[in-house]
């Protein structure tokens, strides 16, 4: 179940729950909206009336004039503005365009409803800290907290449905030059709108998907005449979020008004370059404004913890404040971070779909390696507990919170990854191979031949391995290419990618035209094809170098700076241990930061540990989203590696300071 279908099931709960309170609230919801229509309306006819009083007795250059003109402009733009947002709610909008099944009062009634009970229970919380801690500093701090967490949790519940919506729009930035390439496949064969709607409905994802379906049964429920007038429809909606891919669709709408075959041709080639030029400047535009934000996750999520580390040994900080530096390291931190990941992450573009294979496990051996995790982490927790007291024992704790999660991580990757690399390289080598096809095809030789050349051509590549299955196909069996390649036991079912499947269905379409029609038509799309791999390639090599730091710094940065600081925090508390009785006791430093009982060194590197193996899964999660995308293979196998590197580096480093400072500790 995802975050949107829980949001959706908690609101209706709520409401169900309460229908009386839940129709009340509508009610007064409706109420306010209407009243602010009726008082900008009621303003506007007032400023009116005075305009008209003023205009009948004043002249154009009076003072009075030009004060009643500015107010009546006003008043009326006021109005404008709020008739617009009331008879198009931005709020219902966003709801609509993120396909959540509320009413704006259901969100707002369940927020508020949900606001009030969690800041009953905090205030309940205050009390309780206070009874059992009798500590002024515990009770404002946990104050702090029990005021801001419903406040924070009550505008993410309201605002929801606005970022849900924004990160969608951003998303399907990816998804609309793929979304124009389709629309001129399908145009180059036959000049149909409908058809090419179809084709176009059918390949892309979600939300375009829909909405382009929702074009063809405007057609078939007769709410429009024409699917061309349907379509302009779907092109001024949407040209509203990105409007060069408005132009694009308005470039193909004119192409279908073109009856010769040449000119048709340049428009459709003039509406992919719109689009191509278009997203290429919105990509690198979003790639630059992510740096700083990664900039942020990385200074604030780990540089700056690691700096607050590295100063607690030399802070007088007792081990009654334990909680609050677990509570800092282990809560705060990580939710702020992982927060922070979540939005960077989801307003990023999707460019293409990776392979999505199936997980080698059945649910029973799911359960069985999750059984044999837990296991292997028991064994590290007891050995950890079998040190207590020694910082040796954080590396058993990071090792059972670590190891356990990679393996099974890796246990679900490396058995799909030369599946998935072998297809991956496939789809990068696929529209160079389709253009040497389509240039073979257009001077007259035949598809299987043209297949022949490109084979020796490109050979010890992922595409060679295809068209050689598909070459042994076609001579040992009676079936045509569309049958091998699509049938019941389809060569392209079993291993392929949709960018391939939907080119290879252009292409069988066009070699049933005349030759040089045919190779034109293929060789255009490969050419979007490069294109679109060509956006991708630069989109991540921007992303790149935001990234890759703060993934190096994951790895080997800070699990070195954690160790140092542990072992030096455990140094000088064994010196203060040592010089304390040294010291007169009407020393102002005795009776200051020596009388302090820190937190032991053990309880401090627990508290670390757990925040280098959140910290690690977080920046793991980032990074392969940012780079990957939706690629759940390379993103699991990545994030395994990571853990286990991150592990491995922290108790090397420990085990080295430990030895340098052997005689210290």
């Amino acid at each position: 179940m995802d975050f949107k279908t829980l949001y959706e099931k908690l609101c209706l709960k709520i409401n169900e729950i309460f229908p009386k309170q839940s129709e009340e609230f509508r009610k007064k919801y409706e109420k306010e909206r209407k009243k602010k229509l009726d008082e900008a309306r009621k303003r506007y006819r007032k400023a009116e009336e005075e305009f008209e009083k003023v205009q009948a007795e004043h002249g154009r250059e009076d003072v009075e004039y030009i004060k009643a003109y500015k107010k009546y402009t006003k008043a009326f733009t006021e109005l404008i503005k709020v008739e617009d947002e009331y008879n198009n709610d931005p709020y219902a909008l966003a709801i609509k365009f993120a396909r959540i099944g509320l009413e704006p009062y259901q969100i707002f009634f369940a927020s508020q409803l949900l606001f009030i009970i969690l800041f009953t229970f905090m205030m309940l919380g205050i009390v309780i800290v206070f009874i059992i801690t009798h500590n002024l500093i515990s009770t404002i701090a946990f104050s702090i907290f029990a005021v801001l967490f419903p406040t924070v949790f009550y505008l993410y519940l309201v605002n929801y449905p606005l970022s849900k919506a924004k990160q969608m729009r951003i998303k399907t930035l990816g998804y609309m030059p793929e979304a124009i390439s389709y629309l001129v496949m399908s145009l180059y064969l036959t000049p149909s709108l409908e058809r090419a709607v179809a084709f176009a409905s059918e390949n892309l994802d979600e939300p375009l998907s829909s909405d382009l379906k929702k074009v063809l049964w405007k057609i078939y429920l007769r709410e429009t005449d024409s699917v061309e007038e349907a379509f302009m429809e779907f092109s001024y909606e949407w040209g509203k979020w990105n409007d060069s891919f408005k132009r694009a669709l308005y470039a193909i709408r004119t192409s279908t008004l073109r009856s010769d075959e040449k000119e048709r041709r340049d428009i459709l080639e003039k509406a992919s370059e719109i689009m191509m030029q278009g997203s290429r400047r919105d990509l690198i535009a979003y790639a630059d404004a992510l740096y700083f934000p990664t900039m942020l996750l990385f200074s604030l999520g780990v540089m700056l913890p690691l700096l607050l580390a590295s100063l607690l040994p030399i802070m007088p900080v007792g081990e009654e404040y334990a909680w609050a530096i677990a509570l800092v390291f282990d809560f705060l931190i990580p939710f702020f971070m992982l927060w922070y990941a979540l939005k960077i992450v989801g307003e990023k573009p999707v460019l293409s779909t990776p392979p999505q294979l199936k997980m080698p496990l059945k649910k029973n051996e799911k359960y069985i390696l999750i059984a044999i995790c837990l296991v292997i982490s028991a064994v590290f927790i007891y050995i950890g507990i079998l040190n207590a007291g020694s910082l040796i024992a954080s590396i058993y704790y990071l090792m059972a919170l670590s190891i356990p999660l990679a393996i099974y991580l890796l246990v679900q990757s490396i058995p799909l990854k030369s599946e998935h690399d072998f297809l991956i390289a496939m789809n990068e080598d696929f529209p160079d191979a389709l253009f040497q096809i389509g240039s073979r095809v257009a001077e007259g030789e035949p598809f299987e031949s043209a297949m022949k050349k490109v084979v020796k051509l490109m050979r010890g590549t992922a595409v060679e391995v295809l068209f050689r299955r598909i070459l042994y196909s076609l001579r040992t069996t009676r079936k045509s290419v569309e049958e091998i390649l699509f049938g019941r036991d389809g060569i392209l079912k079993e291993r392929s990618t949709k960018m391939i499947n939907t080119s290879m269905k252009v292409s069988l379409e066009a070699i049933n035209k005349d030759p040089q029609t045919a190779g034109n038509i293929i060789t255009s799309v490969a050419t979007h094809l490069r294109e679109l791999k060509g956006i991708e390639r630069d989109m991540k090599n921007r992303l790149a170098s935001a990234t890759g730091m703060m993934r190096l710094t994951s790895l080997f940065f800070a699990p070195i700076t954690i160790a140092v600081t542990l072992v030096l925090y455990s140094v000088i508390l064994g010196r203060l241990e040592q010089i304390t009785p040294l010291i007169p006791s009407e020393s102002p430093f005795a009776v200051g930061f020596l009388k302090i009982k820190h937190t032991s060194a053990y309880v401090f590197s627990i508290i670390m540990v757990i925040y280098l193996f959140l910290t690690t899964i977080i920046t793991g999660y980032f990074h392969g989203n940012i780079m990957n995308g939706d690629d759940p293979v390379q993103n699991k196998m990545d994030l395994g590696i990571m853990l286990i590197i991150s592990s491995v580096v922290y108790a090397i480093s420990l085990l080295i300071f430990l030895g340098f400072f052997g005689g210290y500790v």
